[in-house]
């Protein structure tokens, strides 16, 4: 008898020192690519990290369960385009939220599985969370049902990550510009970087219509420094009287957004002067006259009333160097012989 508890003891001794020493931890870390930016139609990868710190053990096939929450109202995760390491399956994926089994793939001590979950823009929104989780099933196919692991520390089963849907199409319009230039109207714009640009629509209305048209399109330059276009409205139903304008630009992948809409007066017997760029950055500003008879005076004013410049103007465009003047705000006077008079403001930076 004491024999045989001894032996039970020793036996015993030996199943506790050998499941002891079977011990594994699994840990998890999400990270968002990209910063954590998506496009509305676009996809980012949720980067996920599934590892075994040990201290002895393999984590088993089937063992581990983990799942990916997003939030919905602005992102959701596809059917296809993830990137699983061999042997991972998808239990189940709702479009918020995605299972996955390590399934036929033994994860060994000090080793890191990385798993890329696609997820598409829905909404602009957030910066929302994205939550992460592991938790265990008992080793059988498909990995579904409640299990543990031995030795786990639960402190490092939990991960959060973030999301944000920002505007489709990558571009930073900095300066916008519309003017009747030689009896024509002339928009002139400049962007700060360009990514994917496909180009810009130009499109205009009768002041209070709502039917907008396109005039004509300027292809994109797809350049990460600043760019400067132009577009001159030349077209033979251009109308007359006040008329807007606005930029349609628009993405590779087909989106687009709209730019600020712009008044042009269109009447070629008046006298008009139109100054661009405003403000000026470059030295050279280009004064743009119609409507007048022979030549008029132009008189660059300085606030307080100090003339700062003095030139003679004919219907058409003229330069005016700026790099001697001094930063600041100006009044432009344009007299003609009939003594109709017109003021600009000009905005003048170096």
């Amino acid at each position: 008898m004491k024999l045989t508890k001894l032996i039970l003891l020793f036996l015993s001794g030996v199943f506790f020192a050998t499941n002891a020493s079977a011990q594994a931890n699994a840990s998890l870390n999400i990270l968002t690519q990209n910063t954590g930016l998506v496009n509305i139609g676009g996809t980012v990868f949720v980067q996920v990290s599934v590892g075994n710190t040990g201290p002895s053990s393999n984590i088993n096939p089937y063992k581990v369960k983990t799942q990916i929450s997003v939030p919905n109202t602005i992102v959701r995760i596809p059917v296809t385009g993830h990137q699983l390491p061999a042997g991972w399956t998808i239990i189940n994926n709702n479009g918020s939220t995605i299972n996955l089994s390590n399934g036929t793939d033994a994860i060994p001590v000090n080793d890191v599985r990385t798993l890329l979950i696609a997820v598409e823009g829905l909404a602009l929104g957030g910066p929302l969370t994205i939550a992460g989780s592991i938790s265990f099933s008992n080793g059988n196919a498909p990995g579904t049902a409640p299990g543990i692991l031995n030795g786990d520390n639960t402190a490092d089963n939990l991960s959060q990550s973030t999301v944000q849907v920002t505007d489709p199409v990558p571009v930073s319009l900095t300066n916008f510009n519309a003017a009747l230039i030689n009896c024509e109207p002339v928009l002139k714009w400049t962007t700060a970087y360009e990514i994917n640009s496909d180009g810009f629509e130009i499109e205009r209305a009768n002041a209070g219509a709502t039917n907008w048209i396109t005039v004509g399109k300027v292809n994109a330059l797809s350049a990460a420094t600043p760019s400067k276009y132009s577009f001159t409205d030349n077209s033979s139903t251009s109308p007359s009287g006040k008329v807007l304008y606005r930029l349609k630009i628009i993405d590779r992948d087909g989106h687009f957004k709209y730019s600020a809409v712009l008044p042009v007066s269109i009447n070629c017997k008046v006298v008009q002067v139109a100054v661009y760029p405003n403000p000026v950055m470059d030295n050279n500003l280009f004064v743009s006259i119609t409507g007048i008879n022979g030549s008029a005076e132009a008189i660059l004013h300085s606030l307080s009333g100090q003339a700062i410049l003095k030139t003679n103007l004919t219907n058409g465009t003229a330069t005016i160097n700026t790099a001697k003047i001094a930063a600041g705000v100006y009044v432009l006077s344009v007299t003609d012989l009939q003594g109709t008079n017109r003021k600009v403001k000009v905005l003048i930076q170096h």
